[in-house]
């Protein structure tokens, strides 16, 4: 359901032109649960449209939650749908191994871990309980977001469709 929602965010039109709209901030806590069970995606305080990057010049200030953003968030640079789809992985996988894969004493140490992406312990334990799901994980983990599902409609289609490894 989160990923639909995702998906929508992503494929959202204004007067039918596609907008590119990028969450930046898909966390837990920004995950509601509705009365009948559905996830609905919340807080969209810092959301951009992809062409209001393309308006700016230099290093994007950072935003977001630290522990769930993509390394190109932490690092300055200017987010897109992947980033989003990133950020989705993180709270996926952080879900499925019980605790934020990137859980650091400090701020920077936080910082380091994401621009890092470092996750593969963490999958290799999210591997023992959901295989399926860890591998369609993975390629949203990628480091660089060129190796990654461009958005969550691709996420939606070859994910899960059955074509994990097809970006």
């Amino acid at each position: 359901q989160t990923a639909r929602g995702l998906q929508a965010l992503h494929e959202a039109t204004i007067k039918d032109q596609h907008i590119g709209v990028i969450h930046r901030d898909l966390k837990p806590a920004n995950i509601l649960l509705g009365t009948q069970g559905q996830a609905k995606i919340a807080d969209y305080g810092i959301t951009r449209f992809a062409a209001d990057f393309y308006r700016t010049a230099g290093v994007e200030e950072i935003r977001g939650s630290p522990l769930y953003m993509s390394p190109e968030q932490a690092r300055g640079e200017q987010p897109s749908q992947a980033s989003d789809v990133f950020s989705y992985g993180v709270v996926i996988l952080s879900l499925l191994v019980g605790h934020p894969i990137f859980e650091a004493r400090t701020l920077d140490a936080v910082l380091r871990r994401v621009q890092d992406a470092e996750v593969g312990p963490a999958l290799s334990l999210g591997r023992q309980r959901a295989a399926r799901l860890v591998d369609v994980l993975q390629v949203c983990l990628e480091h660089h977001p060129d190796a990654r599902y461009p958005n969550a409609t691709a996420l939606m289609t070859l994910a899960f469709t059955g074509d994990v490894d097809r970006v």
